[in-house]
């Protein structure tokens, strides 16, 4: 099992790698700074899930590869089985998210990472099923 962390913020990224690893030990993480780099890996990589940011700084537009929806769509076409989460500290790009395939959306400000842990749980218990 492979997860796939796009966000600009290096911390972020990391902190997420790590709750992550620490409560699912065989999930191999991957790490991307922007969307053109996450596309890229995930190409590679292939993982089952993607926690991307939905406004990484270097993108112009929403749909533009750099950014979360971009991203997404471009997964989604791919990979329709792909689950992708979609993380934001705005409220108004839950929209363009879920418009573009994400399949969950928290704002980063107003969750608790247990609830992140549960929904990769339920999600990785689901695709386990199907194998």
């Amino acid at each position: 099992m492979k997860v796939l962390i796009a966000d600009d913020f290096k911390s972020n990224r990391e902190t997420i790698r790590e709750v992550i690893q620490l409560d699912f030990p065989k999930i191999k993480c991957v790490t991307a700074e922007n969307g053109r780099e996450a596309f890229e890996k995930f190409k590679k990589e292939k993982p089952e899930i993607v926690i991307t940011d939905i406004f990484m700084d270097r993108a112009k537009t929403l749909d533009d590869i750099e950014n979360g929806p971009g991203l997404t769509m471009r997964i989604k076409q791919e990979l329709p089985a792909t689950l992708i989460i979609a993380l934001s500290r705005e409220e108004e790009y839950k929209d363009a998210a879920m418009s573009a395939g994400a399949d969950k959306f928290f704002l980063k400000d107003h969750f608790r990472i247990e609830e992140l842990l549960s929904f990769i749980k339920e999600k990785i218990s689901v695709l386990n099923q199907k194998e």
